[in-house]
C-alpha cells in the first residue's frame, strides 16, 4: 500500500518458505528477466503484509503458508520507483508448491542459494538466512548436550 507522500514507493512481500533447512527459490521466466528469487509480490492498497504474502503465494504456487514478521527489509530503485521488499520466513500449511508463474522451483540450502544468480534485491536475504541457519544449528547443538 502506498502512503501519502510516497506515491513512488511499492511494498513487496517475499516468502522465504523453509522445510528441513532448505528454502524454496523460484526462477522467473525469461520474459521477466529469468533471475532467481524468493517468491512473492506487490502489496495491494489496504492489504497488510501477511495477507499480501498469503495471497501471492496461493496465486503463484497454489499453497497456503504461515508468515512470520519480516527479518529483513531492503530498498531497491527501478523505473523511477522505490521497491521496499519485506522478507519473511514462512512454512507450508497446506499443499505442494506448483510452478504457475515461474519456470523452475528448487529447494536449496542457504549455502546453495548464495551461488545462484539471484535478483540483487534478494542477495542480502540469502546471506541473512545463512546466518539464521548457523544460529539455529548452534541452539540445537546446545540443547542436545
Amino acid at each position: 500500500a502506498q502512503r501519502p507522500g510516497s506515491a513512488n514507493t511499492v511494498d513487496v512481500g517475499a516468502a522465504c518458505i523453509h522445510v528441513d533447512g532448505r528454502y524454496l527459490v523460484a526462477k522467473r521466466p525469461a520474459a521477466k528477466g529469468g533471475g532467481w528469487e524468493f517468491p512473492g509480490g506487490k502489496r495491494e492498497r489496504g492489504e497488510d503484509l501477511r495477507a499480501c504474502l498469503k495471497r501471492e503465494i496461493k496465486e503463484e504456487l497454489g499453497i497456503e503458508i504461515s508468515v512470520r514478521p519480516p527479518f529483513l527489509v531492503t530498498k531497491t530503485e527501478s523505473d523511477g520507483r522505490i521497491y521496499r521488499v519485506h522478507f519473511c520466513r514462512s512454512r507450508i500449511l497446506r499443499g505442494t508448491p506448483q510452478r504457475r508463474e515461474h519456470s523452475v522451483l528448487k529447494w536449496m540450502t542457504p549455502e546453495q542459494i548464495r551461488n545462484l544468480p539471484l535478483l540483487s534485491s534478494n542477495r542480502a536475504a540469502a546471506e541473512m538466512l545463512l546466518e539464521i541457519g548457523t544460529i539455529e544449528r548452534r541452539k540445537r547443538m546446545r540443547s542436545a548436550v
